[in-house]
């Protein structure tokens, strides 16, 4: 509803009404709702969003769930999940036991699961709210996990950053990472979404775990067109690299992306 008494499609905006029993599209968006999603308020409020991929062998003590784990520890100062379901809200205590219970009783169909909270609210430092989701599948590789995890900070409170690494060389070493994007945006700490359009977020730094770094060539992949070098991470043996994008935004990143995948013999043709 626009609090006057209108009704809108929540994803264009344009305006309903009720007929025949049901609400259908007028295809134009009235004008309350264009000033109303028009207030974008720069609260100074910000996210911090990490998505990557972990990639394990399949074993009968095979766990999952480690990854998200490691987000929490590293990014909230050592807290743990609170409470995680297959929807929203996630009231089920956090259990890696239970959640891999789960996922072996729906293979060969991946598992979705959302994941939220902490189990000491003082744990959250200067966090807002954290939410994660993770989708966990047998593949051909083994057991993967995607993983989206999302903080908000209020304002003038800055993501720890400086946490991003540690996490990044724990989920080379023993998740066998695949990749991981970080980003940052302005946007509402609780994590909620207004009825408006949010700036968009921008890449703070790319990890390449071990595979993808032997499969274009360390030497290589430890040069990229950007002005920050890469961190190693890990062992010689299974390093994994991490990018800091600094200011070099989206533009760094195509970039960044387009030399890695040059270098890789799978991506290549011809």
């Amino acid at each position: 509803g626009d609090g006057e008494g209108g009704y809108h499609d929540g994803l264009t905006g344009a305006e309903l009404i009720w007929q025949d029993g049901e609400f259908a599209s007028t295809k134009t968006m009235s004008r309350a709702f264009a000033d109303a999603t028009a207030r974008a308020e720069h609260t100074g409020e910000q996210q911090l969003l990490v998505t990557f991929t972990t990639r394990l062998p399949a074993a009968h003590d095979l766990l999952a769930g480690g990854g998200l784990e490691a987000a929490w520890r590293h990014v909230l100062d050592g807290a743990e999940p609170a409470g995680w379901a297959t929807a929203e809200p996630a009231g089920l205590s956090w259990s890696r036991e239970d959640l891999t219970a789960l996922v072996r009783q729906r293979v060969p169909e991946p598992t979705w699961a959302v994941v939220s909270g902490v189990r000491d609210p003082a744990a959250l430092g200067d966090a807002a709210a954290v939410i994660a989701t993770a989708r966990i599948a047998l593949t051909t590789g083994g057991v993967e996990e995607d993983v989206t995890f999302a903080v908000g900070y209020p304002d003038g409170a800055e993501p720890p950053l400086a946490a991003l690494p540690g996490l990044a060389a724990e989920l080379v070493t023993d998740h066998n990472l695949v990749s991981m994007l970080v980003q940052r945006r302005r946007a509402r700490a609780d994590l909620t979404i207004p009825p408006h359009l949010e700036p968009a977020p921008a890449p703070v730094a790319f990890v390449l775990g071990a595979e993808g770094v032997r499969s274009v060539g360390a030497a290589a992949a430890s040069h990229p067109p950007l002005r920050a070098r890469p961190t190693p991470l890990g062992t010689r043996a299974d390093r994994g690299l991490y990018y800091p994008l600094g200011d070099a935004g989206w533009k760094g990143f195509a970039e960044l992306m387009g030399h890695l995948h040059s270098l890789d013999p799978e991506k290549k043709t011809g």
